[in-house]
């Protein structure tokens, strides 16, 4: 984790009121900034060779349908989502792509991360920076709760934190259906893009959200019902991927 972010607590803002109503010029530019997602692509189909080349998903569409994919599939899977802080669910979708506005319309496909030419660890600084740029003029409260759950989402798989790793899934599960549901399923890049999606990001979240309610399940918490339905929705999931056979 960043050392800027070693700093910050979970935030609590339900007992704390920041600002005067109305909110202040700075809330209000930042709220106004925040338009510029619907418009700055993430994700470009004639960057994908097995993807329509006319496709596009702006930021702001990536972060509405990942809402919709855990809405729907977490509410169908209700002793796992009891289990879950749903307000903090939320708010780690929301804002977990909060700093790919920064990279105005430069965010790379599955496929440049196959081919090996991109650099992650520089994607995400420069995500972080331009979240901690756009937060700044926000009260300490906000500005901090926002930083927070960018941070934390990003660094889930070392604090276990099953809010922010069931936000992962959730993510990768919504790449999968966007790709499935557009792309040239038969294509060579696909599957080879499938295979790097299972492996490298379905694959270890959901181990690493079954160790934390396997983890639970051993002190003693009443989890096997939950452990039942990520299993079962990960085999689920898994059957958007026939032709990705290694």
């Amino acid at each position: 984790m960043h050392e800027f972010y070693q700093q910050l607590d979970p935030p609590d803002i339900e007992t704390y009121s920041p600002y005067p109503f109305p909110p202040d010029e700075s809330s209000l530019d930042f709220l106004v900034a925040l338009y510029k997602g619907n418009s700055i692509l993430r994700y470009r189909g004639d960057a994908a060779e097995y993807m329509p080349a006319a496709f596009r998903e702006s930021v702001a569409e990536h972060t509405l349908h990942v809402q919709y994919v855990s809405f729907v599939l977490l509410y169908e899977h209700p002793r796992l989502l009891a289990l879950l802080d749903e307000q903090e669910l939320t708010r780690f979708i929301l804002f977990h792509d909060l700093g790919e506005m920064g990279l105005n319309g430069r965010d790379w496909t599955i496929t440049d991360v196959v081919n090996g030419t991109v650099d992650t660890h520089n994607k995400h600084e420069e995500e972080r920076r331009f979240v901690e740029e756009i937060t700044r003029p926000l009260a300490p409260a906000v500005r901090n709760s926002i930083r927070y759950y960018h941070e934390e989402y990003e660094n889930a798989p070392q604090t276990g934190n099953i809010n922010a790793l069931l936000a992962r899934y959730m993510d990768a599960t919504q790449g999968i259906l966007t790709a499935f549901s557009h792309a040239d399923t038969s294509h060579e890049e696909y599957h080879k893009a499938s295979i790097y999606t299972r492996r490298k990001k379905l694959m270890p979240t959901f181990d690493a959200i079954k160790q934390s309610l396997e983890t639970r399940l051993s002190a003693g918490e009443d989890v096997e019902g939950a452990i039942a339905e990520i299993e079962a929705l990960h085999d689920y999931i898994l059957t958007f991927f026939p032709n990705a056979v290694e």
